[in-house]
């Protein structure tokens, strides 16, 4: 059985053997723009603040494959272990790949 994610529960440990894995990310309003090809690049663990959920909080970049346009907002995502989570993605700029998509949990 392969354990999907579900973002009220995740933890860092569940992505980190899915780094390098591919994910199709549709906007929430795609107004015509195909979904985007994200590879995931890295998981990070982030400095821990005391939370309801007790979940330590982490960090997950992903990286198009193109020079896509990235926009801010919430998209559904598919691909190993996620099978159309809904994730809030930020555009960030990685020193290595340029612009990124960042989802954070805590």
């Amino acid at each position: 059985m392969n354990p999907l994610f579900d973002p009220a529960t995740a933890e860092a440990p569940f992505f980190e053997g899915l780094t390098g894995q591919r994910y199709a990310a549709r906007p929430e309003d795609p107004d015509g723009q195909p979904p985007l090809d994200l590879e995931l690049i890295h998981v990070q663990a982030l400095p821990h603040h005391a939370s309801a959920t007790g979940r330590a909080p982490f960090s997950l970049l992903f990286c198009p494959s193109d020079a896509a346009r990235l926009q801010q907002g919430t998209y559904e995502c598919d691909g190993p272990g996620v099978a159309k989570a809904t994730i809030f993605l930020v555009p960030v700029h990685d020193p290595l790949r340029g612009m990124c998509l960042e989802a954070i949990f805590s």
